[in-house]
């Protein structure tokens, strides 16, 4: 996992694998995450709030930069490249799970 802020959250995948097993654990990891997710909303949302509060997942694969830096602390990974720009961003997409 790259980054949490608020209600959103940010990983990166295949650091160490190829493409296709990428995509695969993120895919993995998006239905795990959305598990609970699923449990609430029948629970809670649904019958209190009259239905889910909107949530999404977006998967984008591709080529990126990856380094790790810090200048008084430990190396922090920073990411950079297409798939990281074209995560969804600004009203009406702050609750989606980009992978």
């Amino acid at each position: 996992m790259l980054e949490i802020a608020g209600d959103s959250l940010y990983a990166v995948f295949g650091l160490q694998t190829g493409l296709q097993e990428a995509v695969n654990n993120a895919y993995r990891a998006a239905k795990v995450m959305f598990r609970p997710v699923t449990l609430y909303n029948e629970a809670y949302s649904e019958p209190f709030c009259g239905g889910p509060p909107e949530t999404g997942a977006g998967l984008h694969a591709g080529k990126v930069f990856a380094l790790g830096f810090g200048l008084d602390n430990a190396p922090q990974l920073s990411v950079m490249g297409l798939p990281v720009n074209i995560t969804p961003s600004g009203p009406g997409q702050k609750n989606w799970i980009t992978i």
